[in-house]
């Protein structure tokens, strides 16, 4: 049960994260505890958890989406955030 709610609230905490600065960490965290509650949970109950199973599955993918768009996005961002000509000017 322990390991489930700790997943659960880092996921939230990652997915609800607007500090970009803070972001990275937040899905790193989230990230190795999800791959900790698989491991775990095949090792313990085998394929008879579909559900639970199914939970890390997307929780994993819905990190690894939002670390592609959010932390790529804002690279981007801050790079066209001064033009050349304006750090000319």
């Amino acid at each position: 049960m322990e390991t489930t709610v700790l997943w659960r609230d880092l996921y939230a905490a990652a997915m609800l994260e607007l500090d970009h600065s803070r972001l990275g960490k937040r899905i790193q965290e989230a990230q190795a505890v999800v791959q900790t509650a698989m491991d775990k949970e095949m090792a313990l109950r085998g394929v008879s958890f579909a559900e639970e199973l199914q939970a890390l599955r997307d929780a994993m993918h819905n990190l690894r989406t939002l670390q592609r768009v959010e932390l790529s996005a804002a690279s981007p961002t801050m790079a066209f955030s001064m033009q050349p000509e304006e750090a000319t000017s």
